[in-house]
């Protein structure tokens, strides 16, 4: 079910009990699996419709809350839910999509390093860009021709100088593989 509110097309939260057991059971099995020098890290996303209209549908939050006190004490989870709802009146959500959108990933990004121990990078070192009339999955659900003229900007922020992502893949002599690349390729106009 969607809602259309103003410039947003949101989805209506329903708690499904059996995908919520399956990821607290996966995750429960890792925690008891993986050499315990692994970090196991658990971050529940709302959605915007959490922010928006909090009385429709089920609450995010409640459920957010009962996963992460029924995953195992090894488990780190990582609380966004505070800082999305301090932040919901930046551009965190798309309003044709159910998504959040790269400003709001970013706040998700700088919890996760907080938890993890690590500083995260400032968005204002990174260089900035944009391409608008993005047009998101609710939109083509909604079937609200209306609603093109709200289509959403995708910004993208990068580093200024090169990096070397390394990955995690061993080659057949056991080593580690180092290589450069760009964190997006955006074709031309």
């Amino acid at each position: 079910s969607l809602i259309i509110l103003d410039d947003k097309i949101m989805e209506i939260y329903r708690e499904d009990k059996s995908a919520l057991n399956m990821y607290i059971e996966t995750l429960n099995k890792y925690a008891k699996t993986m050499p315990k020098n692994v970090n196991i890290y658990s971050m529940l996303i709302p959605t915007q419709i959490e922010f928006e209209c909090p009385n429709t549908g089920d609450s995010q939050k409640k459920t957010i809350d009962a996963v992460y006190k029924a995953e195992d004490e090894r488990i780190k989870t990582i609380n966004v839910y505070d800082s999305l709802e301090k932040n919901t009146d930046d551009y965190i959500y798309f309003r044709t999509d159910h998504h959040w959108t790269q400003r709001g990933a970013y706040l998700g990004y700088c919890e996760l390093a907080k938890k993890a121990g690590f500083d995260s990078v400032k968005l204002s070192d990174l260089q900035e860009d944009s391409r608008k009339g993005f047009l998101g999955y609710l939109y083509n659900q909604a079937n609200d021709p209306d609603m093109k003229k709200y289509a959403d900007t995708i910004e993208w922020f990068t580093r200024t100088e090169n990096f070397t992502v390394s990955a995690h893949d061993k080659d057949e002599n056991g080593k580690y593989i180092d290589y450069e690349t760009k964190m997006y390729n955006i074709p031309a106009d």
